[in-house]
């Protein structure tokens, strides 16, 4: 494990620093769990935007570093096709790069292999949101989806009532999903929106 892990530990600093070493290997770990670390890289380094290393890295290293995790989140789905997180992986970093046909098509394969999971939802949902006017009709339904499994559990219901406070762009869509849902749901968001209110 130590050894398959050694070049990224090696690499040092934080996510972006690590990510956009050289010495990175360029084929995916063995260990579900070396992958799982790896591809973790490449989830903190894209989405931590008040990065100044992120903010300020050249267009091309950027580059490089997405098509790093597009390759690693490329070897995993073939090794593990319901790999959920690496589908999602592959939705970042195609966003990314540019490749919105891909970004889709990945975005659904990570909500159809990992539909009820509470936390890789919540990372799809960002990411959608950040990138909606790029969704697709059928991304968008997956999307709808992620927001039901968000608004059903105790932990995503306040992530949602914290977006429907800071993106007024977010309100309509969020009621249209807990006009669906039973009165139960929909009297615990108002708790959790009332009191993120405050």
């Amino acid at each position: 494990m130590f050894r398959e892990s050694e070049p990224l530990s090696l690499a040092g600093g934080d996510a972006v620093t690590r990510l956009f070493s050289p010495n990175l290997p360029a084929a995916l770990p063995l260990s579900t769990l070396s992958q799982r670390n790896l591809l973790a890289e490449c989830h903190r380094a894209f989405t931590d935007v008040l990065n100044v290393n992120l903010v300020l890295a050249p267009a091309g290293e950027r580059q490089a570093a997405a098509g790093r995790c597009l390759q690693w989140a490329g070897q995993a789905t073939t090794e593990t096709a319901n790999f959920s997180f690496a589908w999602y992986v592959m939705a970042l970093a195609a966003a990314e790069q540019g490749e919105w046909e891909q970004f889709n098509q990945a975005l659904i394969r990570s909500r159809q292999s990992g539909p009820f999971e509470q936390w890789i939802a919540e990372y799809r949902v960002d990411l959608a949101e950040s990138n909606y006017h790029k969704l697709t009709r059928e991304a968008l339904a997956e999307h709808d989806s992620d927001l039901a499994v968000l608004v059903a559990s105790s932990q995503g219901v306040r992530s949602i009532a914290d977006r429907y406070v800071a993106d007024p762009r977010f309100r309509d869509r969020i009621a249209n999903i807990l006009d669906k849902e039973p009165i139960e749901l929909q009297q615990r968001f108002l708790t959790y929106l009332n009191r993120r209110a405050k």
